[in-house]
């Protein structure tokens, strides 16, 4: 496992007679653009510019693509980190651009090197965690924005944020990764946080990081958070700019080949590839935000996202042998039935796939092995075959959510409401109210979140727990 990972360029490894960290922080905004800056000199010269005279980051790593497509990736620890992250992403580059030689690989790849796009991370000071923070790890933690390192005498091994972020695992699991790497047993990566804290030897850090990237070829690095942009202001007009971007994202992910399957799967950033096809529950889930989508006045893919959305509804009911029947499964199925009726109605894959969804709500009965977090999803496919049932699977899925978890059931469950009540006052709208209030009691203000993670400033903490945040 741990050799899967060194592979990935993602955790890394080496001895050291010192690590140069020289900011308490991550280097600032000019450090980091001016060390970008060398890195992309370097990258369009595909070596040939030395990074030069550059900030001294803990961590770095470098990511490079070429279409989308993930071509090399280094990462390295230490003094002198930037230049040999470099290096390797470079060197990777080359490998792989060169399986496809040819009489004007010369040529063609002095053209390349121009459209590569480039990810960089850059960490700051490595600063010890202490016992009771490597026990909770997971709540101390900000994913995505922190890093970690373990150190064995002069061996470190580090993970950068992005690791976790695509890999899902918790900050305690890559503690213990981090453990297993430098103890050189695979087995080590199932220590619990307090095995941890006796382990002889180890001490763990953790490091923040400034991470740019370009969006495009040609294009200035942008600053991201969590791997993302952060949008300033949530006006009309960001919005619709978002949903246009949205929509833009989800046009290109149709399956390639001649084959009817729909969506390709999710794409993992690390490696630049995609996991086979779409689910059923995922492919239709595209369709309800496309047809809704379309249907926005002056949408700029208005024409490509309706094509689309009626594509992947025939590709729906077209099953091929790789694929799963949307009908198998009670959530797959009820969403083919929303994204069947969203706009319009698709009568092949809405019939396909009612018998599943209608059998699983009797009167009397209730709910028949149908998940609590589908429930909702259900009510509002049965609205939308108009069943007799609809209106007491609607009041069951509300008599089933308790104040606190009746969220977990939108936006499906007021969606049905809305529909099934028409133009009669809504039923649950005390309920309903009574959400609303508790959303905005719970909801992250500047004072919450200070500089520490300002992505989640106006998000909502739902939990029971004591330590929400």
């Amino acid at each position: 496992m741990t050799r899967s990972l060194l592979k990935r360029g993602i955790i890394i490894a080496l001895v050291l007679g010192r690590v140069a960290c020289a900011q308490e922080t991550p280097p600032d905004a000019a450090s980091s653009q001016a060390a970008f800056d060398a890195v992309e000199r370097s990258v369009r010269s595909l070596g040939e510019v030395p990074i030069g005279d550059v900030c001294e980051p803990s961590v770095c790593t470098v990511h490079l693509r070429l279409r989308g497509r993930l071509i090399g990736r280094g990462a390295a620890l230490g003094e002198g980190a930037i230049a040999r992250a470099t290096a390797s992403a470079i060197e990777a580059a080359l490998t792989d651009l060169r399986a496809t030689h040819d009489a004007l690989f010369e040529e063609r790849i002095a053209t390349e090197a121009d459209l590569i796009t480039i990810s960089l991370t850059l960490g700051g000071t490595l600063v010890p965690l202490g016992v009771d923070e490597v026990l909770n790890t997971d709540l101390f933690l900000s994913p995505g924005m922190q890093g970690l390192a373990a150190r064995i005498g002069e061996r470190f091994a580090a993970a950068a944020p992005e690791y976790m972020l695509t890999s899902g695992l918790a900050p305690s699991q890559v503690l213990a990764t981090l453990t297993a790497r430098l103890r050189g047993d695979a087995t080590l990566a199932l220590s619990s946080p307090s095995d941890l804290v006796t382990s002889q030897g180890v001490i763990f850090y953790r490091f923040r990081v400034s991470h740019l990237a370009q969006p495009a070829p040609g294009q200035g690095a942008l600053f991201l958070t969590r791997g993302d942009l952060l949008e300033p202001q949530l006006t009309s007009a960001a919005m619709r700019t978002f949903a246009d971007g949205m929509a833009a994202h989800l046009l290109p992910l149709e399956w390639p080949g001649p084959e009817p399957y729909g969506l390709r799967g999710a794409l993992d950033p690390v490696s630049g590839t995609y996991a086979g096809v779409a689910s059923p529950l995922q492919q239709a889930m595209v369709v309800v935000a496309l047809r809704r989508y379309a249907a926005l006045p002056g949408a700029a893919h208005q024409a490509e996202a309706t094509r689309l959305a009626n594509r992947l509804l025939t590709n729906l009911v077209d099953v091929e042998s790789i694929e799963d029947d949307p009908a198998s499964e009670i959530a797959s199925a009820a969403a083919c039935v929303i994204a069947a009726t969203e706009g319009g109605v698709h009568a092949r894959l809405r019939d396909h796939c009612a018998p599943r969804v209608l059998a699983s709500y009797r009167a009397g009965f209730g709910f028949e092995d149908v998940p609590v977090p589908v429930r909702s999803l259900v009510a509002l496919a049965l609205v939308r075959l108009d069943a007799p049932t609809a209106d007491r699977a609607i009041r069951d899925v509300f008599r089933g959510s308790q104040a606190g978890n009746l969220v977990a059931n939108m936006p499906w469950l007021l969606m049905a409401e809305r529909e099934h009540a028409g133009s009669d006052p809504l039923p649950s709208s005390v309920a309903l109210r009574e959400m609303r209030d508790r959303m905005w009691t719970f909801q992250l203000t500047g004072a919450d979140v200070q500089n520490d993670a300002p992505d989640l400033m106006g998000g909502i903490v739902f939990t029971t727990g004591g330590a929400a945040f």
